[in-house]
């Protein structure tokens, strides 16, 4: 349902043009009565202005309208048909020109459980729950086309997926689908579609990517990264290291002191030696 307060009878909801508009997606029984408050439907200045209402059926192409007109006596506050103040006011809804009984319309809803609502890059897969409903003269549908997949705001369509259903007036079921690895961080739709005989609707529901937060890396040798695997274990291989050099090192010493040391008690014994040869002579 569309609700828009425009500057003529001919302008229609949408466009850019009105001076207000809001869009609900509600369900209304046939024939039924309800008062609708709008706060939000606001005017920029006093003057004439025309209320109008437009409700289109889910799957329906058709479009039933309202209008009437309206006196704002200042900015922001309507004075609706009929009198009172505030937002509301009676629309006498006008059906379509001419309304065709189809054998086949269908109605389509989907909706993301919260679990997959918002999904890390790193997720694999995604849950849809799927209404069909079949609002046709015959309402016992077999072998109707369905398709599923996920679609970008630039409509790439990603994991197509398409099967065929049997339709006794209304189904739920459920559907997955495996994400792309590469699908970037931002919002996406679930779109299904249903179609039989030439005759079809559509319905979607939308999610959202975000980017995977970076963990540490593991040390697993398995399947190995060799850039991980420098990252992971740099330290390690820095103390294993360090106490190779130091243990080298401490035998060098070592061996440098004994040398050091015999050289010494040969010398010691040379010159022992000659004192005692020149004693003798």
């Amino acid at each position: 349902i569309a609700y828009c307060i425009v500057n003529t009878p001919e302008n229609v909801c949408g466009g850019g043009d009105d001076t207000a508009l809001t869009t609900i997606t509600e369900y209304f029984e046939s024939s039924e009565i309800r008062l609708v408050t709008l706060d939000d439907l606001t005017v920029p200045s006093a003057g004439l202005y025309y209320f109008r209402v437009q409700v289109r059926p889910l799957g329906a192409t058709e479009v039933a309208w309202g209008l009437s007109s309206f006196t704002a006596s200042s900015p922001g506050i309507i004075t609706p048909p009929g009198g009172g103040g505030g937002g509301t006011g009676e629309v006498i809804i006008v059906p379509p020109e001419e309304v065709i009984e189809r054998p086949y319309s269908f109605e389509v809803f989907v909706e993301i459980p919260v679990r997959y609502q918002e999904l890390s890059s790193g997720d694999d897969t995604i849950i849809a729950e799927m209404t069909i409903s079949s609002l046709g003269t015959e309402k016992s549908i077999k072998g109707a086309n369905l398709e599923y997949y996920i679609e970008d705001s630039k409509g790439n369509i990603f994991s197509f997926k398409e099967e065929t259903i049997n339709i006794e007036e209304g189904i739920t079921i459920l559907r997955e689908i495996n994400l792309p690895s590469k699908l970037k961080a931002k919002d996406y739709w679930f779109v299904v579609k249903v179609e039989f005989e030439g005759f079809g609707a559509i319905g979607k529901s939308s999610f959202k990517i975000i980017k995977e937060k970076p963990t540490a890396p593991t040390c697993s040798i398995g399947n190995v990264s060799w850039f991980r695997f420098i990252v992971c274990w740099y330290w390690w291989v820095l103390l294993v290291a360090i106490i190779l050099w130091r243990l080298i090192r401490r035998r060098f010493i070592r061996m440098g002191e004994i040398k050091e040391r015999k050289t010494a008690k040969e010398k010691e014994k040379l010159k022992n030696l000659i004192t005692l040869i020149k004693e003798k002579i």
